[in-house]
């Protein structure tokens, strides 16, 4: 008993080890240029409502918090 503890905790040990490896990962850099515009979208608000980008045309900036709800 003892020892599949043992052999246990070494598993998770060496298995969140090699989880936690650095590895380099290549990552698109953008400039805020390249994100002036709202790409064209449609989606439905919580009251069913069609909702497009135009309610973003009359503010030079817009932060959007997106959730998701099922």
């Amino acid at each position: 008993m003892k020892r599949s503890i043992l052999y246990l905790t070494l598993l998770v040990m060496v298995l969140g080890a090699a989880g936690c490896g650095s590895t380099k990962q290549d990552h698109e850099v953008r400039s805020f240029n390249d994100l002036s515009a709202v790409p064209a979208f449609t989606c439905q608000d919580l009251n069913g409502n069609e909702v497009n980008n135009d309610i973003f045309q009359d503010n030079k900036l817009t932060l959007i918090n997106i959730w998701a709800t099922t």
